[in-house]
């Protein structure tokens, strides 16, 4: 196939259609929030709204950014949008993820997930996910397969689970291993943080002093790091994912807003 001037193979077409898949997993992985300190058991945190941009990168060139708000709905309810758009050759992609979630005893709870991904070279595809706490019970739907699931206290979406590790670590919870049950295409699986040690990393936003974790997929090849700034309590500020030790994908913040 030819477009424009450019050849595309089979391989880069199967190349050019996993970006959602890295972009999905390098901004599903986090969800943030600024100036929020710890607070005594049994009270609540005054979650601050936010907004902050990240460049995308694909071996060493910016291919798109990234843009991810919070913002409250009503009391001690909020909404956790990112959206996200990159391009590579001729082949565009954009991806969009919402959650609504209620903050329950120092503790995110998800009420709806919503995840939509479309590119130059795809039709659109969405993913839904409501949480029924009083009936203790989740629906959800990708393409055509349909489910319900029982919950069970503690469960989180992609993108509320790790507001439990950045509250464990402003709690001063020390561990070397975290680890959260997320509940994903009809599945629930445990999101597995490893604490590797403390580094400083360069951003086009600054420099920090960071935390770094490594989180290792479901399928073995596939290992994750991140980067959790201490000065921006825990904010994200770069974000690393490597199949079989070449990297995939990165993300790195580019500003604060």
């Amino acid at each position: 196939m030819i477009l424009g001037s450019v050849k595309i193979t089979h391989k880069i077409v199967y190349q050019l259609t996993l970006i959602p898949l890295f972009v999905a997993l390098l901004l599903s992985t986090f969800s943030i929030s600024a100036d929020v300190l710890p607070c005594p058991e049994g009270s609540f945190y005054e979650i601050p709204s936010y907004d902050v941009t990240y460049d995308l990168i694909r071996k060493g060139k910016k291919v798109g950014s990234a843009r991810r708000t919070l913002k409250p709905v009503k009391e001690n309810h909020w909404q956790l949008s990112m959206n996200s758009k990159a391009s590579v050759l001729v082949v565009s992609f954009e991806y969009k993820q919402q959650s609504a979630f209620t903050w329950v005893d120092n503790s995110p709870r998800p009420d709806s997930y919503l995840q939509k991904d479309k590119n130059s070279l795809k039709s659109a595809k969405a993913y839904k996910q409501n949480f029924n706490w009083q009936e203790m019970t989740e629906t959800g739907s990708y393409k055509k397969k349909k489910w319900q699931l029982p919950l069970k206290a503690g469960i989180q979406d992609r993108q509320t689970s790790i507001l439990s590790l950045r509250q464990d670590l402003l709690q001063q919870r020390s561990h070397e291993t975290y680890k959260y049950p997320v509940s994903y295409k009809g599945k629930i699986n445990d999101d597995v943080y490893v604490l590797i040690g403390e580094e400083s990393q360069q951003t086009p936003a600054g420099t920090f002093n960071t935390l770094k974790f490594e989180r290792t997929h479901k399928n073995a090849q596939r290992v994750s790091y991140f980067w959790l700034a201490k000065e921006l309590d825990y904010l994200p500020v770069r974000i690393r994912q490597t199949k079989e030790g070449q990297e995939q994908a990165d993300m790195l913040l580019s500003s604060i807003n």
